[in-house]
């Protein structure tokens, strides 16, 4: 197959000599290179286009919600603390302005309080439990056994769950007082 049969010209075409030929050729073969040029974009373009942007949306949307959650229980985590300091300031405060030993507060026991209002959602329990010196440590002892020491722990819990929150308890302050006056 020659040249001219490929570009769609042959000898027979009336093109005879040489010039008339070379200039049917080349006319065919722009024609030919030009229905190779596309204009725009090729499907492949587009769609690792939408790949590209996809991947960088998603990474933007995963970071901007961990960020938001993580703000979200900073919050909860605070609001958790400062619920189980008041009441564990609350506690030592009238053991303190009592005037004697212990105050019923004090009693041995443990106390679980669904708060209301605004912190709804948080729990707080309170353990009092009475220590013994002798061990030399804040470990319970059963009975009551005149070392004068209790245990005070206040735990606060929040009930709704949280992405990034432990399971456990939130927040767990613990201090040991005695019946020894000021």
């Amino acid at each position: 197959m020659g040249n001219a049969q490929l570009f769609g010209c042959s000898l027979q075409d009336g093109y005879g000599d040489s010039l008339h030929r070379k200039d049917h050729l080349l006319k065919n073969r722009s024609t030919v290179f030009k229905k190779v040029q596309i204009d725009g974009f090729t499907l492949i373009e587009v769609i690792l286009t939408i790949i590209i942007i996809s991947i960088a949306v998603l990474t933007l949307v995963s970071s901007i919600s961990f960020t938001t959650s993580r703000g979200l229980n900073a919050e909860v985590m605070s609001t958790a603390q400062q619920l189980a300091q008041e009441r564990m300031e609350e506690l030592i405060a009238r053991k303190r302005a009592s005037g004697y030993g212990f105050s019923p507060d004090l009693d041995i026991g443990t106390t679980i309080v669904t708060l209301t209002g605004a912190f709804a959602s948080y729990t707080r329990t309170v353990e009092i439990c009475n220590v013994d010196a002798a061990l030399g440590g804040p470990d319970c002892a059963a009975p009551d056994n005149g070392s004068g020491y209790k245990r005070i722990t206040v735990e606060v819990n929040y009930t709704q769950g949280l992405p990034n929150l432990p399971t456990d308890d939130l927040v767990r302050l613990i201090t040991v007082v005695t019946n020894v006056t000021e």
